[in-house]
């Protein structure tokens, strides 16, 4: 377990060491290690603070990587929205079509049938002469 502290706790006694390496510091009277690392003093309590670590590291990637699949779950959802609007619309489209045309259709109906009636009564009367020669 690693915990941050303070600077003004320990006497920090000046190093050569290049900066951003890890310098051993002061000695706590717990008998732990202060390094100096950037500019956070860093205390080390125990061998099992870098395995927790470890794990807390891997739990925060976790959560990312979770968040990151709700957010394109969230997208691929919105993606699908859109497509099921479009769709929707294209076939009300087709509908709407569908109605002219059908009520094309029927006024060309009414045009033939009223047609064909008056064809069979010109036939019916000629069928009803006799014969002039």
């Amino acid at each position: 377990m690693t915990t941050n502290l303070k600077p003004s706790n320990y006497e920090i006694p000046h190093s050569t060491g290049a900066p951003g390496t890890h310098r051993e510091q002061a000695q706590p009277s717990t008998g732990t290690k202060a390094y100096l690392d950037g500019a956070a003093l860093r205390l080390s309590v125990c061998p099992v603070g870098p395995m927790i670590e470890v794990l807390a590291a891997v739990a925060g990637a976790s959560i990312s990587v979770a968040a990151m699949g709700a957010m394109g779950y969230s997208k691929r959802t919105d993606e699908a929205r859109d497509a099921v609007i479009r769709l929707t619309m294209a076939v009300e489209h087709i509908a709407t079509q569908l109605e002219v045309l059908h009520s094309d259709i029927k006024e060309d109906r009414k045009e033939t049938f009223g047609r064909l009636s008056t064809v069979e009564q010109r036939v019916s009367k000629l069928e009803a002469r006799p014969p002039s020669c």
